[in-house]
């Protein structure tokens, strides 16, 4: 959608330009809170280590896929066996998310 504007100066009522920072800002605040670093530090906080639930929380995976990424043959997730759990250094699954989920082609 291209806008051109050909008037140097627009009026617009105090109350529509309000209106419209507010909903700037809740878009603001929901985009910020909606981040991965956001999300990981409300799931697990200053923890370095996430755990098998953590990253299926934030992938959206239930526990058959996340199985079946642990073996999968092009892009497996480099998760290490702890005990009974299986976990994951925080910043490499960060590049693992942004390698597989957010590509910056």
């Amino acid at each position: 959608m291209d806008l051109e504007l050909q008037e140097e100066f627009v009026q617009v009522r105090r109350i529509d330009l309000s209106a419209l920072v507010k909903e700037v800002k809740q878009l603001k605040d929901k985009i910020e809170t909606n981040t991965l670093d956001a999300q990981l530090d409300l799931l697990c906080g200053a923890s370095r280590m996430l755990t098998s639930t953590v990253v299926c929380k934030i992938l959206g995976w239930s526990r058959a896929t996340f199985n079946r990424r642990l073996v999968d043959e092009f892009n497996p997730i480099p998760m290490t066996k702890d005990g009974r759990d299986w976990v994951i250094c925080r910043e490499v699954f960060t590049l693992y998310y942004n390698e597989t989920f957010n590509p910056q082609n």
